[in-house]
């Protein structure tokens, strides 16, 4: 990757699955997607790609964004406290890095019009508190 514009959050298909799980799934011969990183239902993270890299989240959009999938407890998609708060400190770092803020942070959705995240995409306002979260992070 050249440059980095824009990091898409991402929810994973199979509510109550681990971090552990998705990146095992990510790096198996069934899958032909990746993601740089996973937020578990615990908080963890897992870097599955190396940041100069790119993954396989994002559609077109894959040379030039950071992917985080998010894993979620419910089918309604919604994150749990510690994954939330953890994706929060996680995407707050690589704004930092990449010298990206708030507005930079996008949904799957944002790209493809994907149901995904699901919950930030039905709910907007939901969407709108993370990206102030991010920002109060940074």
């Amino acid at each position: 990757m050249k440059r980095v514009n824009d990091i898409v959050i991402h929810y994973v298909a199979n509510p109550g699955s681990s971090a552990k799980a998705n990146r095992d799934f990510f790096d198996s011969s069934q899958s032909s997607v990746s993601a740089h990183f996973v937020v578990g239902l615990k908080g963890e993270v897992i870097q599955c790609v190396p940041l100069n890299e790119q993954s396989s989240a994002s559609n077109d959009r894959n040379p030039d964004t950071i992917s985080i999938e998010v894993c979620h407890p419910k089918a309604n998609g919604k994150f749990n406290s510690k994954t939330y708060g953890a994706l929060i400190k996680l995407t707050a770092w690589l704004c930092d890095e990449f010298g990206l803020d708030e507005e930079d942070v996008i949904r799957h959705y944002d790209i493809t019009g994907k149901d995904c995240p699901k919950y930030y995409v039905e709910h907007p306002d939901a969407w709108e508190k993370l990206k102030k979260d991010v920002k109060k992070a940074m």
